[in-house]
């Protein structure tokens, strides 16, 4: 709509198109900050839409058996590096590619105060490779 005076556009069709705008920005920056909290190796393959992958899970506790909260556990393929934080309950799950093997990966556990005392693996029976059960002993 055009002000028959100065031959304009009137007020209102400018602020209608800044607020349209300002709607798109508001848009779009929430679905980019959607998306980003979705990526990473710590998410599970039903979330990202994967067909397959190795789950790892397991727990973290000290020698008296409590469970260790917000330890660090570490598979080093030697090429990658995953990386998991306990929950609450002492507990960790990363799912890696199916490509990499158990036999490939070295686990570790580490938590602030305590010192790693023993890892254990659990593989799964026959040939499969996945889940794979890691046990963390910290003292």
């Amino acid at each position: 709509m055009l002000d028959r005076r100065s031959q304009r556009p009137h007020v209102s069709v400018i602020r209608a198109g800044l607020w349209a705008l300002i709607w798109y920005l508001a848009t779009l920056l929430i679905a980019s900050s959607g998306q980003a909290q979705f990526y990473g190796n710590a998410v599970p393959a039903e979330l990202l839409n994967l067909n397959a992958g190795n789950v790892w899970f397991g727990s973290v506790r000290t020698a008296g058996g409590m469970f260790v909260e917000d330890a660090t556990v570490r598979l080093d393929t030697g090429l990658i590096e995953y990386v998991a934080v306990t929950d609450l309950n002492g507990r960790f799950r990363l799912v890696l590619p199916e490509a990499t093997l158990p036999s490939q990966v070295t686990p570790s556990c580490a938590q602030k105060n305590f010192q790693a005392n023993d890892v254990r693996v659990r593989i799964p029976s026959r040939l499969a490779t996945s889940p794979i059960e890691v046990s963390c002993l910290l003292r």
